[in-house]
């Protein structure tokens, strides 16, 4: 038994405005309303526009050292890397969006190990939307998750959430590790 397991997230402050900029600038015009179950929108559930991404490059590169290295010092999780048939999503929250209670972790998605979440917004420049797991975090260090270019990194199966945007729009980038099931 892995001691580590109920050690919950890590976080980094890992993206300057600059490259942020970059990777946003190439994202498509299209967007589509985000769906759970592969093909069902439960608008309830989950509200919020996507648009897949590629899984290469230096931006990938960089944030896949974050990744290994807070596996290897927290969860020490057998992973075998981004999966092709699960890929990363640029996600686009507007007013009224949110994405209700719910782990990364199914039937379908049992190779999933770590979700990842990247801040692509000026914490400054939307209301609402707030990244919250469950049970709440206690810290004697203030965690700041609405930092411009903060990664999250949190196990598949800790319940997590994003509240609801009141007005602007936020910017995120989701993508999950994959490895053997877990045991």
């Amino acid at each position: 038994m892995n001691p580590n397991t109920s050690r919950r997230i890590a976080y980094h402050k890992v993206f300057e405005r600059t490259q942020i900029q970059d990777f946003l600038s190439e994202a498509r015009e299209d967007w589509s309303l985000g769906t759970i179950d592969e093909h069902i929108q439960e608008t309830a559930i989950r509200s919020v526009y996507t648009q897949p991404v590629a899984l290469n490059g230096l931006f990938f590169d960089k944030l896949l050292a974050y990744v290994w290295a807070a596996n290897q010092a927290l969860w020490r999780f057998e992973l075998t890397g981004l999966n092709p048939n699960d890929p990363p999503q640029l996600l686009q929250y507007q007013p009224g969006n949110h994405y209700e209670w719910h782990i990364d972790h199914d039937g379908r998605s049992s190779s999933r190990k770590l979700t990842c979440i990247v801040q692509l917004s000026d914490e400054d420049s939307y209301e609402g939307g707030d990244v919250c797991v469950f049970p709440p975090l206690i810290s004697s260090t203030p965690l700041n998750w609405r930092a411009l270019g903060t990664l999250i990194i949190f196990p598949v199966y800790v319940p997590h959430r994003v509240t609801k945007i009141e007005s602007g729009v936020r910017h995120s980038l989701v993508f999950w590790i994959h490895g053997p099931e877990f045991r």
